[in-house]
């Protein structure tokens, strides 16, 4: 029996839809987990509670992905109509959503692979790596071979999303009245919590959430791939121009001809070392000191930024006094101000936060 020709609940259109989203979560997290699975020699520490609370944290992006990638399917299930109330509509939907969120599915799955050679989430970028590729179709066909287990997990998640997609009941018939009034009402309570959703957060001061979020649930820069989803890192890289390193001199040697930042103290000399995002509150007050490669505070507060590191590289205060400043400058904005080819996009939102060696001390340490 057809569906326009049975009753229609107007409330099961929105239980329907839940329960279909709770389905694509449910995928999102089990595609979290099986890049755990794949990639846990990256993770040697990682114990449960603290994959519980990155999957937790992972949860703001999956939505944000999930209702970027099914606005479509959304829009169209809970458009006020009652002539698309039929079964054939209605079978329709089921594709669409299936499609998009087997797509979230491969992608994710395939990253799990990928992860292990970029050692971060894929981004838009991978298609400018790979643009001058011959060869691409063969060696995706050949990491299918080789990883066929994935193959077979994708296929049956297809099958149980194909079976597990939930029709509205149909309980409906005659009222339309009820049916416009209730329709247009669920359409605008939920379409305000999309596109929280979509942004990462209510308010208009919360601006969208990006990949360097992450890092709120992480305490390592590679646990980032855990709390995000590739679909997510995609879709927020559209658009974006990859970071391009400039080169001016053809190598060290020619630069150091014309010009080199290192400057060995003679003798008797002044140096100046600036703490980066950091003061006295962090190096220690009062007056500290090398001394046998050990930092010294009055207070016996030790350095916990890398100044010590620089001091200890460059040798300049063995047995001298270090007198800590006053002057707090936040890193990445001085370091953007100063950046020559900022143009090319924001560096902060750029998937450079994930490296380990991201923070100014540990650059300038280096």
């Amino acid at each position: 029996m057809s569906i326009d020709k049975q009753k229609l609940s107007i409330l099961s259109i929105p239980a329907a839809v839940a329960a279909n989203m709770l389905i694509a979560y449910t995928l999102m997290m089990l595609c979290r987990i099986i890049f755990v699975w794949i990639n846990i020699d990256f993770y040697p520490d990682l114990t449960l509670s603290h994959f519980l609370q990155m999957a937790g944290g992972g949860l703001m992006f999956d939505t944000s992905a999930l209702l970027y990638g099914n606005a479509l399917y959304l829009l169209l299930v809970l458009l006020p109509c009652h002539i698309k109330e039929n079964r054939r509509y209605h079978n329709a939907l089921r594709w669409l959503f299936v499609v998009v969120n087997m797509l979230y599915v491969a992608i994710n799955l395939i990253d799990s692979v990928y992860f292990r050679f970029s050692g971060r989430r894929t981004t838009m970028s991978v298609f400018s790596q790979f643009s001058n590729e011959s060869n691409l179709g063969s060696i995706i066909a050949q990491e299918a071979l080789s990883h066929w287990y994935l193959v077979l997990i994708a296929i049956f998640l297809g099958w149980a999303v194909f079976r597990l997609y939930r029709f509205p009941k149909p309980e409906w018939r005659g009222n339309k009245v009820a049916y416009y009034i209730v329709s247009t009402l669920v359409l605008a309570i939920v379409a305000p919590f999309i596109v929280f959703g979509m942004r990462g957060g209510i308010g208009r001061d919360v601006r969208p959430i990006t990949i360097s979020n992450a890092n709120t649930y992480v305490n390592k820069p590679i646990e980032m791939a855990i709390v995000l989803n590739t679909p997510f890192s995609m879709l927020r890289t559209i658009g974006k121009k990859p970071f391009v390193t400039p080169s001016y001199f053809p190598d060290e040697e020619s630069l150091a001809a014309i010009y080199t930042p290192l400057h060995l103290p003679g003798d008797k000399g002044l140096v100046f070392c600036q703490q980066i995002q950091g003061g006295a509150d962090i190096i220690g007050s009062g007056v500290a000191y090398m001394h046998d490669d050990v930092f010294i505070s009055q207070k016996q507060h030790p350095c916990k930024c890398g100044t010590h590191a620089l001091i200890r590289v460059a040798q300049i205060c063995h047995d001298l006094p270090v007198q800590p400043g006053k002057e707090v400058l936040p890193f990445f904005p001085d370091l953007l101000k100063r950046n020559p080819v900022r143009k090319a996009g924001q560096f902060v939102f750029k998937p450079f936060v994930e490296r380990p060696d991201h923070m100014g001390a540990g650059q300038l340490a280096l």
